[in-house]
């Protein structure tokens, strides 16, 4: 699918990724509510601006997301579990 259906599924809170990509991205989730910082030496809750982040197949880690013009110009993107 292109990549505006792509973005409705992230608003939708789906979790997209494209087939093209070769290497160990599992998926990108957008988040929009809050974040947890450490702010001298406590945990504080702060509202922040949406964002996306990617996940990598096997692992925890998350990444900061920005597609480039190939991913927002590609029509592969799929709904992914």
């Amino acid at each position: 699918m292109k990549f505006s259906k792509a973005l409705k599924a992230l608003k939708e809170s789906k979790r997209v990724v494209r087939t093209g990509w070769k290497g160990g991205e599992a998926y990108v989730q957008l988040y929009r509510t809050s974040a947890v910082i450490l702010e001298d030496d406590e945990l504080v809750v702060r509202k922040v601006n949406p964002f996306l982040l990617i996940g990598v197949a096997g692992e925890d880690n998350l990444s900061v997301y920005q597609p480039t013009s190939c991913d927002v110009l590609a029509e592969d993107w799929k709904i992914v579990d």
